[in-house]
């Protein structure tokens, strides 16, 4: 998948919707763009923009319509869209006290009028980070999988993504993305499951803490520290999805935790190359934890701290004890 173009920071109120018109300049011969080629969304009220980019023309733009995975360095898209367009993007960062539900309604409704292509909420749009970082590349995205939802909807000339998040810290963030040309929302189908009424909601379950994590917490409460199981990085400092799971599962107790957590990576090799990576790996392990609702730190400790019953290879969660 092509990587996305870097967003354009701000920190400004938007008073107006995204808006894209549909640039006929970008289309060699292409006609003067009919007239609901200029397609506005509505952002949250009081949202904040913390990044977007003009509209600006893609040849080979993904318009996603399927739930989204990732396994071992392999990203998965259940359906998707290859289409040549003019692209607007736009990330908001919602008031504080936002609720995702609020916000859900909120774009629903700012595109009742739109032919729904495909939605989903939770676990059922897949795995989170395979969304923000390979989709959007928007890192302020990264959020619990539980917490995400997303909706794909048409007009004949424009095609038109929304993913909303609720992070670990609870602010709600919001991504929109219009993609316009003519005649382009008639080469997408739709899901046929758009049209079905969405189910109830089940009521909220408190999060399942296994027997591993409470050990994890226990032994961290007792002696200060614990090497991760499954957690360590690879020789570039890089976490696999199977120890960015032990974390997710290691999170679902560490929220209990009164202080605050310290992701310790230790990576072996020259000292300031596993220093550097070291400290790659601690930012992601840190900022996983975060976003399950931890309040963590991370520290990369490159070949130092060496234990003598440990690989020289891990991840290491560290909670010291206050300062009298």
């Amino acid at each position: 998948m092509n990587a996305k173009p870097a967003l354009a920071r701000q920190h400004r109120r938007l008073p107006a919707g995204l808006l894209l018109a549909a640039a006929p300049a970008a289309f060699a011969g292409a006609q003067a763009p009919p007239a609901d080629a200029a397609i506005a969304v509505a952002p949250f009220p009081e949202a904040v923009v913390v990044a977007s980019s003009p509209p600006e023309f893609s040849r080979s733009h993904a318009f996603v319509t399927g739930r989204v995975e990732r396994s071992r360095r392999e990203l998965r898209i259940d359906r998707s869209t290859r289409v040549a367009a003019n692209l607007a993007r736009a990330t908001y960062r919602t008031p504080p006290g936002t609720r995702l539900p609020d916000v859900v309604a909120h774009y629903r409704a700012a595109t009742a009028d739109f032919r729904l292509i495909f939605s989903c909420q939770g676990r059922d749009c897949g795995r989170n980070t395979a969304w923000a970082n390979d989709v959007f590349g928007v890192k302020e995205l990264v959020a619990p999988d539980a917490a995400q939802f997303y909706l794909a909807a048409a007009t004949p000339n424009a095609l038109v993504a929304v993913y909303v998040v609720q992070k670990g810290n609870r602010r709600v963030y919001a991504h929109v993305e219009v993609a316009g040309g003519e005649g382009i929302g008639a080469l997408v189908a739709e899901d046929p499951r758009a049209r079905e009424p969405p189910a109830a909601a089940p009521p909220a379950a408190a999060p399942v803490i296994s027997s591993a994590a409470r050990v994890v917490l226990e032994t961290l409460r007792r002696q200060g520290y614990v090497v991760l199981a499954n957690a360590a990085p690879d020789d570039s400092g890089r976490l696999s999805d199977t120890a960015l799971d032990a974390l997710d599962a290691a999170a679902t107790a560490l929220r209990t935790m009164p202080r605050q957590v310290y992701v310790v990576c230790h990576v072996d090799g020259d000292v300031s190359v596993a220093q550097e990576r070291s400290q790659a790996c601690a930012e992601q392990g840190a900022a996983r934890l975060r976003a399950a609702g931890v309040d963590a730190k991370g520290f990369g400790a490159g070949p130092f701290l060496p234990r003598r019953v440990a690989p020289s290879r891990r991840l290491e969660l560290v909670a010291p004890e206050p300062a009298p």
